[in-house]
């Protein structure tokens, strides 16, 4: 934070509302939403923007807000448990059937 408080803390804060910040590394990133009140946006997310609101950008202050948030990092893996569980599930009733219809 020391680093970040020499030149690219001051900077995000003195920027105006409509001001895009824009960084490529994590820490950076990291930092930014940690010091100040806004969030930097990766290279992606700018294009995004771009794609989704035109050369103009978003309407009102801190762009940033209309870009897509961080996914939920625990979301794929409960997608995967749900997945693994039907298919034990479905194996399960499967065996069932199959027991059943051999007596």
């Amino acid at each position: 934070m020391k680093c970040g408080e020499r030149v690219l803390l001051p900077k995000v804060r003195d920027a105006n509302a409509d001001t895009l910040i824009v960084t490529a590394g994590f820490s950076c990133r990291s930092q930014i939403e940690q010091a100040t009140e806004r969030r930097a946006l990766h290279v992606a997310q700018v294009i995004q923007l771009a794609r989704d609101y035109g050369a103009s950008g978003p309407p009102g202050p801190q762009p940033e807000r209309a870009a897509a948030s961080k996914p939920d990092a625990d979301a794929g893996r409960r997608v995967a448990r749900a997945a693994t569980f039907a298919a034990v599930a479905a194996a399960g009733i499967g065996g069932l059937a199959y027991a059943a219809s051999r007596r």
